[in-house]
């Protein structure tokens, strides 16, 4: 299991691009991905109910992969996200 965290620092918050972009890296490894935010855990194909939670600049968010390909997974997750967010 690898994990990830984050403090949304993106003037734009956690918007419907961003998201989709994670989703697809996140898809493209062999492995589960888990988002954490707000003490609530999903699976990342569910980061849309996030969304709707309203995540906001300096809300922390957590990345989890587990699998084959979890290194890897959240290595790319983890470059996206400090980029984009």
């Amino acid at each position: 299991m690898r994990e990830f965290s984050h403090t949304v620092t993106n003037k734009y918050e956690l918007a419907a691009k961003p998201a989709m972009d994670i989703i697809r890296l996140a898809g493209e490894h062999n492995c589960r991905t888990y988002v954490e935010s707000r003490d609530y855990v999903t699976d990342i194909g569910k980061l849309f109910i996030l969304l709707s939670s309203g995540i906001k600049t300096g809300d922390k968010i957590k990345f989890i992969t587990e699998g084959a390909d979890e290194k890897r997974a959240i290595d790319k997750i983890g470059k996206y996200v400090t980029s984009n967010m």
